[in-house]
């Protein structure tokens, strides 16, 4: 038997349509490998040859049998805190606004729906253990899933060492669970607060009262859309106004259902009912602000009165429209526009003179320097060059000799110091704080002449006396010193060598 054969496109339409009608998981012509690896082991323990032959026994067979393809379609991948963030809001936000809600009843009610083989309930009835402000509180958690065989796993609540490993916390085993044999049980206390049933979330809900907090993560995304509408509907019937809904990571009811509010502050998947209408509320209207007026004489200017406002904008009525400016005190004309109160040409209002300039300082026509010929609008240069740059020189006058500058007094004199290159009688001066320098001396000492060497008397073949210098010039080397006649040992001057045979 092959690892993974292929399916007939019929048998794989056919058992795609059985486990949608069952458990309203969808499954296409894409997940052939998939159902064929999932059939395979079934087919091997009935003793068929191979997977399609496991299939066509399998349309004939009763209601009972098909149940056990059903449940080998259906996924119960499950862990201890599996997606941490959902617990952690659960712990530190909703279990004590919770508790301070349900002071009156003392009760809390929570739905595991498709809870699998039980860790997800046991985990939810742990922390509510472990809760201080549900202490006196009566949990009661709902678990329900349509696989017979992995309620069966749950309520016996017995787990394997790699199961317990997976994501509970080590002080939570020595609190939470026990020893039984090779593996692992969840303690009385936890697994009394848990009771488990079996539930089609694509079936309409029996009676269950109201719920607190539902968790129905990583289901709706085997739905289709209008099977996912009619479980959250369900779902927000049941849930009380205040309760939350716990979705999977990669769930939202957005496009879905308008029934359902994001809870914001967590980056887990969850939600409150909303109450009333399934829509959301609407936006507060804006306030209303009074028509725009314009002011008396205004005529209409592109395609709207004069200083109406343009689309999506609205000014307050009590403040019409500026008109600009043309001139303020101070203000500069604009190039090329004449000088108020004046012509190009003629004299400035309120002076004698011709062109504004004093006596003897006109200029041809009365124009202002940088204007044009007469006749021309004045354009005033804002930075006057000097004679030789390019502006004709004045004519008809010289301007006012510039005065010269006072005198300045020297240096020296402002302070009290005699002129440069005399001799001042003032002695000098050593602040206070700092002493006067040693003396200068010269560095390195002059050397001392040393005494001439005499020669020692004598007859100048060796010295006077022992350790007495040579007396001899410059460039000569000093005399040689005759060597002792002392005869080496055993031999006698004038005698021949005891090894040779000649005389010396």
């Amino acid at each position: 038997m092959s690892a993974a054969p292929a399916l007939a496109p019929a048998d794989l339409a056919w058992v795609c349509d059985l486990v949608r009608a069952e458990t309203a998981v969808v499954l296409d012509a894409s997940k052939e490998y998939l159902v064929a690896s999932r059939l395979l082991p079934l087919a091997r323990r009935g003793g068929f040859p191979d997977v399609a032959a496991y299939v066509t026994r399998m349309r004939s067979a009763s209601p009972a049998e098909r149940w056990e393809l059903v449940e080998a379609m259906t996924t119960n991948e499950t862990s201890w805190f599996r997606d941490v963030e959902p617990f952690t809001y659960l712990r530190t936000s909703l279990l004590p606004a919770l508790a301070d809600a349900r002071r009156s009843s003392r009760s809390l009610r929570v739905w595991s729906a498709a809870c699998s083989t039980g860790q997800e309930p046991y985990t939810i009835a742990m922390l509510a253990a472990d809760a201080p402000e549900l202490r006196g509180f009566r949990t009661e958690i709902v678990a329900t899933d349509v696989d017979r065989t992995a309620l069966e796993r749950a309520r016996s609540a017995t787990y394997s060492q790699m199961e317990v490993g997976r994501g509970l916390p080590a002080d939570m085993v020595a609190r939470h669970l026990e020893r039984a044999g090779m593996q692992w049980r969840v303690r009385e206390e936890v697994r009394s607060a848990v009771r488990f049933s079996e539930l089609n979330l694509a079936r309409p809900f029996p009676e269950r009262g109201r719920f607190d907090v539902i968790f129905c993560r990583n289901v709706l995304i085997y739905f289709d859309a209008a099977t996912k509408q009619q479980v959250l509907e369900r779902m927000h019937a049941v849930l009380a106004p205040d309760g939350v809904l716990v979705l999977g990571a990669a769930e939202t009811t957005l496009g879905i259902s308008s029934s359902w509010a994001r809870v914001e502050g967590s980056r887990a998947a969850l939600y409150r009912p909303l109450s009333g209408s399934a829509s959301a509320p609407a936006a507060p209207a804006a306030p209303a602000q009074a028509p725009f007026r314009a002011p008396a004489g205004a005529t209409a200017a592109a395609g709207r009165p004069w200083g109406a406002p343009p689309a999506g904008r609205v000014l307050p009525a009590a403040s019409p429209p500026v008109p600009p400016q043309t001139s303020r005190p101070g203000a500069r004309p604009p190039l090329g526009a004449p000088l108020s109160g004046r012509t190009p040409g003629s004299s400035t209002p309120g002076s004698s003179t011709s062109g504004g300039w004093p006596a003897g300082g006109s200029t041809p026509g009365g124009a202002l320097p940088g204007a044009s010929a007469p006749g021309s609008p004045i354009r005033r240069d804002p930075f006057p060059r000097s004679a030789g740059a390019g502006i004709p020189p004045r004519t008809g006058g010289a301007p006012p000799p510039r005065a010269a500058p006072p005198a300045v007094p020297p240096r020296d004199a402002l302070r009290g110091d005699p002129p440069r290159g005399t001799a001042s009688s003032r002695p000098a001066v050593t602040p206070p704080h700092r002493a006067a320098p040693p003396p200068a001396t010269a560095w390195p000492p002059p050397r001392t002449a040393r005494p001439p060497v005499v020669p020692p008397a004598g007859d100048g073949t060796r010295p006077p006396a022992p350790g007495a210098a040579w007396p001899r010039a410059r460039g000569t080397a000093p005399p040689p010193v005759p060597r002792p006649e002392t005869p080496p040992a055993g031999r006698t001057p004038g005698s021949s060598r005891p090894d040779s045979g000649g005389s010396r």
